[in-house]
């Protein structure tokens, strides 16, 4: 199970038991044990959520300054 409170520090890692070689990797934090594939898709997925909270920010502060102007324009007439 990932914890979701973790920031992940993966690390290669090889299993002899199952002769993966070093397609899966091992959180040195939580011990998560995931493909490569599988980190791959957690770290985009991190990356797009940060990306999303910026464009966020920018469209509210947009919006909030074309009020503000429509504002001004509406009470100077």
């Amino acid at each position: 199970m990932i914890k979701s409170e973790c920031r992940h520090e993966w690390e290669k890692h090889t299993n002899f038991k199952q002769n993966l070689g070093a397609s899966t990797y091992l959180c040195k934090k939580c011990n998560a044990n995931m493909t490569a594939a599988e980190v791959f898709q957690l770290e985009t997925f991190v990356d797009i959520q940060g990306s999303q909270k910026w464009m966020n920010r920018i469209a509210l502060s947009i919006s909030l300054l074309s009020l503000l102007v429509s504002i001004l324009v509406a009470v100077f007439k």
